[in-house]
């Protein structure tokens, strides 16, 4: 014998089926855009001589947050973190999940203290809020006004690198520029 719904019972599935309905819609969007274009670029690797120092400052600067944390125990065989063969980790950062945002790969390899500067990389550049900058300071990290507009900044980040930092009220999606 089939049981019946109440009108009311029967409403509600309803909205559970039109709840998953849209939530497979905004997958398929998400899916289609990120398809379209596939020029994308994924993430920068950072290697680091101090992985708590680099996750202070990314975190408490720039409000970034881990997204994955991984460890190896053998050098990495592409080699994009050094020539290594001890262990190592990578600690992915940024603004959200990895198919949408840019990112960071923070890479530290175990027993290796820092790195020499190279001339790779002019600066990578972030928004940062007025109380990232604030946090920067507290930090003991120096900050340097580029312009006389009072928009941009240079901060000198662990392990030396350049960050040219645009002020802004609130982080936008995607504050990587």
């Amino acid at each position: 014998m089939a049981s019946t719904l109440t009108n009311e019972e029967l409403i509600e599935k309803l909205k559970e089926i039109k709840q998953d309905v849209i939530k497979l819609e905004d997958e398929i969007s998400l899916n289609d855009k990120l398809s379209m274009d596939i020029r994308r670029c994924l993430h920068w690797v950072i290697k680091t001589g101090n992985l708590k120092t680099s996750h202070d400052f990314f975190t408490k600067v720039f409000e970034m947050k881990v997204i994955r944390h991984e460890e190896f125990n053998d050098g990495c065989e592409a080699k994009c973190n050094g020539d290594y063969s001890r262990p190592w980790s990578k600690t992915m950062i940024g603004y959200g999940s990895e198919k949408t945002n840019f990112a960071l790969e923070l890479t530290y390899n175990y027993g290796i203290k820092g790195y020499r500067r190279g001339n790779d990389l002019r600066f990578i550049g972030l928004n940062i809020t007025k109380q990232g900058m604030q946090n920067a300071q507290e930090l003991g990290y120096t900050i340097k006004q580029c312009d006389d507009t009072k928009i941009f900044y240079d901060i000198i980040g662990p392990d030396d690198i350049k960050y040219r930092c645009r002020i802004c009220d609130k982080l936008p999606k995607e504050p990587f520029w």
